[in-house]
């Protein structure tokens, strides 16, 4: 399954980044504390509507939520 289609300007996933680095440049206390509570209500509001998520920690705390479509969309 292809994430994006070039031919047919279609995708099947949305990534929503939750990146300490922007967090720490908003002035945020606590980045990596921050977006460890965010991404899990983000995944949480996703998957209340019917959606599928993957989600995953990178190295330096940072999450990413992986919103799945059910069928590719422009």
């Amino acid at each position: 399954m292809a994430v994006f289609d070039q031919r047919t300007g279609t995708g099947r996933l949305l990534v929503l980044d939750h990146d300490v680095g922007q967090a720490r440049a908003l002035g945020v206390a606590d980045p990596v504390a921050r977006v460890a509570t965010e991404a899990p209500v983000v995944a949480a509001l996703v998957e209340w509507r019917g959606g599928r998520v993957i989600t995953d920690v990178c190295p330096n705390g940072g999450r990413h939520v992986h919103v799945l479509f059910a069928r590719p969309i422009p």
